[in-house]
């Protein structure tokens, strides 16, 4: 009888070291599965994050994009106002020289009136002595 109480006892004591290591294992189950949702919420909340800043990227981009599709319509409508400005200034410098020519056939062609102007006062003189 001693036997049996001793062997149901030592089964006893494997029964509750069984129990207490389910119990154990179960305990980090429950924690590991925790630990398993906690890290889903997390990568959910990273993830909504990121595809919010990629949205927010990709507005900036599009914004940026339609603003530099406007800077270099407004560089190619600057480009053909400089190639303008150049053609009036060119345009200008070949009337300001003409102008200079006649100015300068003016003025000798005015020195040589005079020159005849004072021949004719100076034969008149002459005459009138």
């Amino acid at each position: 009888m001693k036997e049996l109480s001793q062997k149901f006892e030592t089964e006893q004591s494997s029964k509750t070291v069984l129990e207490d290591t389910l119990d154990m294992f179960a305990k980090e189950i429950e924690q590991l599965k925790e630990e398993a949702r906690l890290a889903e919420e997390q990568a959910l909340v990273e993830s909504t994050k990121a595809a919010e800043e990629t949205s927010r990227l990709e507005d900036m981009n599009h914004s940026l994009s339609a603003e530099n599709s406007k800077l270099v319509e407004r560089c190619e409508h600057l480009e053909t106002s400089q190639e303008k400005a150049i053609q009036t200034i060119t345009e200008l410098e070949t009337v300001k020289d003409e102008l200079q020519g006649r100015v300068d056939s003016l003025s000798e062609e005015r020195v040589r009136n005079a020159y005849e102007v004072a021949k004719v006062n100076s034969e008149r003189e002459q005459l009138a002595q």
